[in-house]
């Protein structure tokens, strides 16, 4: 399928404001991703691991907009297509770096301004991920880059046959239960049963309680809720 953003802008590590870089391939879009920094590493598994979301493209589009009769330039983090067919552009920040009074918070107000008056020009959605929006829980990031790191690994056989059993057993046990009961049933290959529902997680089939606790045998599983 031909997507409006499949290439990101080159930008050099030092280009970036802050120290942090990651460079991680996805399973999503089958490449590796560059980001600048760890709240943009983490807002990345939340887009990875998010099966509503079909695609994505990391700083996808440099932008130029006037403001006071001056002409401003600025580049967004994130582009993301959903299944629905809707679209946005996010730029991710600390909640601090928005509300603060620094000079790094006057520079990251400026930069929201452009982005902001551009999508308003160009009728684009426009969404501000903040550390509150992506680090859900104490062990939400913690989880989901297990998970990630799992599901880069393996190709798995007979999903099809495993996703009908595991989904047909959730059904029959009130969609909720944890992961040793799924275990105990023995319904998945021996051995294999955490890369199993790990990639269920990824696709969708299911969802796992990985907010407020490390993934263990205790761990919830329900059936996936798609939101209306």
């Amino acid at each position: 399928m031909d997507y409006k953003y499949k290439n990101p802008i080159n930008m050099t590590r030092g280009s970036h404001y802050g120290s942090n870089y990651w460079e991680v391939y996805s399973k999503k879009i089958n490449r590796n991703v560059k980001l600048f920094s760890n709240l943009e590493f983490e807002n990345f598994l939340s887009i990875e691991l998010n099966p509503e979301i079909e695609y994505f493209c990391e700083q996808p589009l440099e932008v130029e907009v006037v403001i006071d009769g001056d002409k401003k330039k600025a580049i967004f983090d994130m582009w993301v297509k959903y299944k629905d067919g809707s679209e946005e552009f996010q730029e991710v920040k600390y909640l601090s770096e928005i509300n603060g009074d620094t000079e790094k918070s006057v520079r990251t107000n400026r930069q929201i301004e452009i982005q902001k008056k551009w999508c308003a020009d160009n009728i684009q959605n426009y969404v501000i991920r903040t550390d509150n929006e992506i680090q859900k829980g104490r062990f939400t990031i913690r989880n989901l880059k297990f998970i990630a790191g799992k599901i880069r690994r393996y190709n798995l056989p007979n999903k099809d046959f495993y996703q009908e059993k595991l989904t047909s057993y959730l059904r029959n046990h009130y969609d909720k239960v944890k992961i040793k009961d799924i275990i105990e049933s023995e319904f998945l290959p021996k051995a294999r049963e955490l890369d199993y529902l790990f990639l269920m997680f990824y696709l969708g089939i299911i969802k796992l309680e990985i907010d407020d606790m490390p993934i263990s045998k205790d761990t919830g599983v329900s059936i996936w809720q798609p939101k209306n």
